[in-house]
């Protein structure tokens, strides 16, 4: 591991926009899911003891019809709203919220990326899943969640060799001194789990205090072969009146080896 006292500045990487979720959203008629679990029941009345009406496979596309007013957990502690929900072979029924993904991303050999929101004990987090093209799926284990107020970008390697596809979990800061980054997570179709890189922390307080920090990786401008390079620049006021801020910069890299980190990535001290 190397640590070095400078910054670098990179360009960022083009992504096709993904949708923004929020536990804090309240879910309205139009909105777009997509089945998280195999043969899901459709009931005829927002209620578990309901007659079932129909199964779904899992990754089938969605269309909220109606919100009902009653919750349900499915989700390990998240009580969530009951969906009335049509698909486009106008199948349909009732089905719990917490049993539909809240994205499908295409993975490069034709199956499909599906995460909602789930509790593991007091951790709120995505549980992710890979839908296969010729049916049923693989559990992808569970990551925590910074805040739920995220977006969710999957990604090609980025020039990292062993890796398939990295999944960048964005965390949308909307006021002074409410954290954002995002975290870094690998995968490869190969695996049963996604794996966490890194967690990149930004922070912003009126002038007062700032953090941010980024990944560069290889296809990154200043990226280096086959390693991630973790910068991060913290600043604080020293004195307002006279407009004077001490500011840190560090980085380090890591580098890869058969798809995996040699070393885990550390947060830095910036005393």
């Amino acid at each position: 591991m190397k640590s070095i006292l400078f910054f670098i500045f990179i360009l960022p990487i083009l992504i096709i926009a993904q949708p923004y979720h929020s536990l804090n959203n309240e879910p309205s008629k139009g909105d777009v899911y997509y089945t998280f679990g195999d043969n899901v029941n459709l009931r005829k009345a927002p209620d578990s003891g309901s007659e079932i009406v129909g199964n779904l496979p899992i990754n089938t596309r969605v269309t909220v019809l109606e919100v009902a007013t009653n919750k349900i957990d499915v989700s390990g502690g998240l009580e969530l709203p009951w969906f009335k929900i049509g698909t486009k072979d106008m199948i349909i029924g009732y089905i719990a919220s917490g049993l539909l993904a809240l994205n499908s991303d295409n993975l490069k050999d034709g199956s499909s990326l599906l995460y909602t929101y789930r509790m593991e004990g007091e951790k709120t987090g995505l549980s992710y899943r890979k839908a296969h093209k010729q049916g049923g799926y693989t559990d992808l284990g569970f990551q925590e969640l910074l805040t739920s107020e995220i977006q969710v970008k999957l990604m090609n390697s980025q020039g990292l060799s062993g890796i398939d596809h990295l999944v960048r979990v964005d965390y949308t800061a909307e006021a002074c001194g409410v954290e954002g980054g995002y975290s870094l997570h690998s995968f490869n179709l190969k695996d049963k789990k996604i794996k966490l890189i890194g967690n990149a922390h930004s922070v912003s307080d009126a002038g007062i205090f700032s953090l941010n920090e980024e990944f560069i990786l290889p296809n990154h401008e200043n990226g280096v072969p086959n390693s991630i390079v973790f910068i991060g620049e913290q600043s604080e006021s020293i004195d307002e009146s006279k407009n004077e801020y001490r500011t840190v910069k560090l980085s380090r890299e890591y580098r890869l080896e058969n798809g995996s980190l040699k070393e885990p990535i550390k947060p830095f001290d910036y005393r």
